[in-house]
């Protein structure tokens, strides 16, 4: 769960140092998000 939550961090991290924040990578990223919230909850409880 927090190596998903840390990967994602990591992700923005390169992301901002690159300034490549384009929206493929955006939109990849959010798409990852969505589908691991649910999961980080269900992991949560």
């Amino acid at each position: 769960m927090l190596l998903v939550l840390g990967f994602l961090l990591v992700l923005l991290q390169l992301n901002f140092n690159s300034k490549k924040l384009n929206a493929t990578s955006v939109k990849i990223i959010a798409e990852i998000a969505n589908i691991m919230m649910p999961v980080v909850r269900v992991l949560g409880k």
